[in-house]
């Protein structure tokens, strides 16, 4: 993820804790701190599915953090698809997963970044 992106999903756990919020999201803001990423990404995706936008990023952000490069481009899509004025933020993201894949060696994740990078191009 680019630092942009990155920062806007730690401004937006920052922002978060005096605003009213989910449960859910205030629930994985917790874990995401702690870094316990499975239990943030669980958290944050659900919220995500009624409240979108940057619950989203945070969803991919998680995921990364899991290491489940799968579910992190998913949310950048997901993001994208109810989203479009974001669309270059959602490549962003999956141009940084798809970099962080190559420098890692990991050719699956490599290939699930790519195929989204190019759905979106």
């Amino acid at each position: 993820m680019t630092h942009a992106v990155a920062a806007r999903v730690a401004l937006a756990v920052v922002l978060g804790s005096g605003c009213s919020r989910t449960g859910l999201e205030h629930s994985a803001d917790g874990a995401y701190v702690d870094g316990r990423f499975e239990a943030a990404y669980a958290a944050y995706a659900a919220a995500a599915v009624d409240e979108g936008g940057d619950l989203w990023v945070k969803t991919a952000a998680a995921a990364r953090g899991a290491g489940r490069v799968d579910l992190a481009v998913a949310a950048l899509e997901r993001l994208a698809a109810e989203q479009p004025a974001r669309q270059a933020e959602a490549a962003d993201g999956i141009e940084q997963i798809m970099l962080a894949a190559e420098q890692s060696r990991d050719s699956s994740g490599l290939r699930v970044a790519l195929a989204a990078f190019q759905r979106l191009a």
